[in-house]
């Protein structure tokens, strides 16, 4: 049943059980009453009806809806009638409602970023982390394809939710047609083979079904860009955005740009890189770290960033720390100290040769080389770093510092 179905249901029982005619609009005034807003112009600008698998039931305060009632001017005695009349088919045609932000986190949650151990060694056993890199990959696919599946909800067949939504979009509402961009949203189908049936080409018949499935995507495929689009154009930033990766067009990444209000700085970052704006992909990722985005921070730091390369130091980023003792060795030897101090106290002293040798080659192939085998090897590893003496007071001071940041990485742990 649609929203109007329903409207159209309401209102026949209440003029049946009143004996008194009462406006279609009207009702559509309760239904908001009763989701606890004062009309129905204010439920339209942020909210839609929905089905009671997605939404808030209505609190149906009968003492609410009677007031409502007087207010839209009809008799005090017929009042509790009506507002018991609305509240009993809400309830026996379970419709609800939510607002159009929480129903676009629900169809499209944001994706948290990897986090990382701060006492990740880069510079001992890779193989062994990548093999955690690997299994975090698919610990998070695997929570992805839970999130859909506890979902369960099949939105398209939603006749109120999306009767809502097609009302608002039509009046240009942003979200209303990101939503169901949202819900159309699929890959770009191949034409190939319906355009090559076109030219006479006979088909299997797998080859049919497949282009069968063409005729079934393409038009979906065309509401998703029509909705995108219309969504973007309206200030919809994430759509200008996804409009912007997904049709490779710069424009929309420019339109987003001058958007105001809440703004992914990491995504806009991504999107300006693949778009070819390098310099405002810069910009954004800076905004983003300085935001406290950690993919961000490193990013930077890898690009040469000190501050970048500064903030993961003191996160305890082991790999960061031993960039920051080599950079600082040609400028500041107590500084040096200092992140040397650090990094004792996390545990690792890069002072300490990694060289190894290790088999190049043959059944024991990049492991640790061993003499009673023999054959090709290859050197791996470093020297370690050298730390030029300082002054004992100017060493008591970087330890200091090194404390210092050492208590805060604990006290984050914590």
């Amino acid at each position: 049943m649609t929203i109007k179905e329903f409207a159209f249901t309401a209102q026949q029982h209440i003029q049946t059980t009143t004996s008194s005619q009462f406006k279609r609009a009207h009702i559509y005034e309760l239904i908001s009453a009763s989701f606890g807003y004062k009309s129905f112009a204010a439920f339209n600008s942020e909210a839609i009806f929905v089905d009671s698998t997605i939404g808030s039931a209505a609190n149906n305060n009968i003492a609410d809806l009677v007031g409502r009632v007087i207010q839209l001017g009809y008799p005090g005695e017929h009042a509790s009638n009506v507002a018991k009349c609305l509240a009993d088919k809400l309830a026996e045609y379970s419709i609800t409602f939510i607002k159009i932000r929480d129903l676009l986190a629900r169809l499209d949650p944001p994706k948290p970023e990897k986090s990382r151990d701060p006492y990740y060694d880069e510079y001992e056993d890779d193989d062994f982390y990548d093999d955690i890199d690997e299994e975090e990959d698919e610990e998070e696919d695997e929570e992805e394809a839970k999130v859909e599946v506890d979902t369960g909800i099949d939105f398209v067949n939603s006749p109120v939710l999306m009767e809502s939504l097609q009302q608002l979009a039509v009046q240009n509402h942003p979200d209303a047609n990101y939503a169901l961009a949202i819900i159309y949203r699929i890959p770009e189908p191949s034409s190939y083979l319906y355009e090559e049936s076109l030219r006479g080409r006979k088909l299997t018949s797998i080859e049919r079904q497949w282009v069968d499935e063409y005729l079934v995507q393409k038009p979906i495929y065309e509401k998703y860009q029509h909705h995108l689009k219309v969504a973007a154009l309206n200030g919809c930033q994430a759509a200008s955005l996804e409009y912007a990766t997904t049709f490779d067009d710069g424009a929309f990444f420019t339109l987003a740009e001058k958007m105001d209000g809440d703004i992914n700085a990491l995504r806009m970052s991504e999107v300006a890189a693949s778009l070819g704006f390098y310099e405002s992909s810069q910009v954004w990722l800076k905004r983003a770290a300085e935001e406290g985005s950690n993919d961000a921070l490193e990013e930077l730091a890898e690009s040469g960033e000190y501050w970048a390369l500064k903030r993961l130091g003191e996160l305890g980023d082991l790999a960061a720390i031993r960039a920051l003792i080599e950079r600082e060795l040609d400028a500041n030897h107590q500084e040096a100290w200092t992140w040397h101090h650090l990094a004792l106290l996390l545990g690792k002293d890069f002072t300490k040769s990694t060289l190894r040798a290790y088999h190049d080659g043959g059944m024991y192939d990049g492991q640790e080389y061993d003499d009673d085998y023999g054959g090709a090897l290859y050197v791996a590893g470093d020297e370690g770093v050298y730390m030029p003496s300082i002054e004992e007071e100017l060493n008591k001071q970087a330890l200091d510092a090194a404390e210092v940041m050492f208590a805060n990485i604990q006290k984050s742990q914590e």
